[in-house]
């Protein structure tokens, strides 16, 4: 027997929350924003790939790649040119990015997550 949708209390009928679907919206931690793809600079390399979760001292990323080879920097973040060499990390997998590493890094849409 499945349970109702809704119930009725003194006359007032209410939907049960438990039969709504379960949503995940975009959220944001600082100027993070979660759901969102990103291309990070640390001091030895350069990561891309879609941000799960954001801690103290970590970023968490999936569908991530190590990018070895941008070319020419400002052409690839403006999407006139592709990477020259991608390294992805395996799928399904998450990538845990130490904070304090960090140089800069910014929103960037696309799928650097295979070697072309």
């Amino acid at each position: 027997m499945s349970k109702p949708e809704t119930m009725k209390i003194d006359d007032v009928e209410y939907v049960r929350k438990d039969s709504l679907p379960v949503t995940v919206y975009e959220q944001s931690k600082g100027p993070w924003q979660i759901g969102k793809k990103y291309l990070i600079r640390t001091v030895t390399m350069i990561q891309h790939g879609l941000l799960l979760d954001v801690t103290d001292h970590e970023l968490v990323l999936t569908a991530a790649s190590w990018i070895a080879d941008t070319g020419r920097f400002s052409d690839f973040v403006n999407h006139k040119s592709d990477p020259i060499e991608i390294e992805p990390w395996p799928q399904n997998k998450i990538v845990i990015i130490g904070r304090g590493s960090l140089i800069d890094a910014v929103q960037l849409d696309g799928d650097f997550s295979k070697q072309k």
